[in-house]
Formats: C-alpha cells, sequence, structure tokens
C-alpha cells in the first residue's frame, strides 16, 4: 500500500500517488496486479525533455551476489520479467504544462503485458486549459488522448481549442497520432485556413496584409 508517495519527482515529469498492488509468484515469476490512483501529476514538455534520447549498451558485472547482465565466467544471465495487470486512475490534478500549453487533465489506463513490453490503454480528456499560440490564448474543448495497447506507445490525438477574437472565431484541431499530427485552423464561417490564420495574428483579412506580413503567415 502506498499512501501520497513521491513515485517520481524529476524536472520533465514528477508523480505523488496511492496505491494498492499485490507482488505474487517467485522471483523469476513474478506478477504485479492492483490498483493505483494519482493524487498529483506535474508534466514538463518544455525544454526539460530531450528531443531524442540515445540508447547506450550496459554492461553490469562484478555484483557481489552475481547479479547483473553478466556473471563471472561471462555466461549471459537472464534478466527478470515481470507480468502486469494495473489499473491507473487519474482523477484530475494532472498538469501538462510547457510549450505554451498550461493544461488540467484526467483519465483512465490499463497496464498489461510485461515489465520489458507494458501494453498501455485508455485515455486522458482536458479539464480545463489554455494553449498560447503568437501570444493569442486557445481555450481547450473536448477532446481526448487515447492510448490503444500497443507496445510501442504512440497517442491517438482527438484535440480542439477555440480562440474568440474581434473579428474571428478561430478553432485549432489536433488529429493523427503524436508521431505524425495533423494541425488545421477552421471557423464556424467556414473561412479558409489562410484567412483564419490571418485574422488570428494580424487581425485583418489576407488580402489587406502586407508582404512582409504575407510572408509571416
Amino acid at each position: 500500500q502506498l499512501r501520497e508517495m513521491a513515485v517520481l519527482r524529476q524536472d520533465a515529469l514528477s508523480v505523488i500517488t496511492d496505491a494498492d498492488l499485490a507482488v505474487s509468484g517467485t522471483p523469476e515469476t513474478l506478477s504485479v496486479k492492483g490498483d493505483i490512483t494519482t493524487k498529483t501529476v506535474e508534466v514538463d514538455i518544455g525544454g526539460a525533455i530531450a528531443p531524442t534520447v540515445v540508447d547506450l549498451p550496459v554492461t553490469e558485472v562484478n555484483f557481489p551476489d552475481g547479479r547483473g547482465s553478466e556473471n563471472k565466467d561471462g555466461e549471459t544471465v537472464a534478466t527478470q520479467n515481470i507480468s502486469l495487470a494495473i489499473d491507473i486512475n487519474l482523477p484530475r490534478r494532472v498538469f501538462i504544462r510547457g510549450r505554451g500549453l498550461d493544461s488540467e487533465w484526467e483519465g483512465k489506463l490499463r497496464v498489461t503485458g510485461t515489465s520489458d513490453t507494458p501494453a498501455i490503454a485508455g485515455e486522458l480528456n482536458p479539464v480545463r486549459g489554455q494553449f498560447t499560440f503568437a501570444g493569442k490564448a486557445f481555450q481547450l474543448q473536448k477532446g481526448t488522448i487515447r492510448l490503444t495497447g500497443r507496445t510501442d506507445i504512440d497517442p491517438e490525438l482527438s484535440l480542439s481549442a477555440k480562440y474568440d477574437g474581434k473579428n474571428v472565431t478561430a478553432i485549432v484541431s489536433i488529429e493523427g497520432t503524436a508521431s505524425n499530427p495533423e494541425i488545421t485552423f477552421s471557423s464556424p464561417d467556414n473561412l479558409p485556413e489562410d484567412e483564419v490564420l490571418s485574422r488570428v495574428l494580424f487581425g485583418k483579412s489576407a488580402a489587406k496584409l502586407s508582404a512582409l506580413e504575407a510572408l509571416q503567415l
């Protein structure tokens, strides 16, 4: 049992959570089952997360009890693989901030598979928040970040945010996957995308832009 335990405290991610977990089996075939209910999750998607992470080969040797990826005779020792069946409840207080985004989320996830290849299914939904683009604040509307249970984690996105200006109401929509999102701008008046952007960025029609403003657009 965990109660308000800080399980992660990093620049990019911190998690305080409750949990009721059962660990059973043998040291070679462990399983972990139970429920996790987060208290506070803080995610910083600003400069704290590197764009790419280099995978470095590591060989652990000379453990006092012979543990490690290599024993004294140079033979490979099998790594432990733990089976998982965990329900994760995120009842709000999931804060995602950075790169113009300031938001709170809620959702539920189910983790199965193994510790080496976990499969995560479920979804997150926005509670509130805004996204600042070019100095303009877009309010988050309904949307979903969905994980489909695949071992290669690539969430499906369906999100929208709304901007109310003096001469335009603009909707920015994000669809597709996290690795290949499609971002579009639209308006309830069915204006062309470049016209919507022109009114959001410069407060005037695309036909009235100067040469420099047209280049910026």
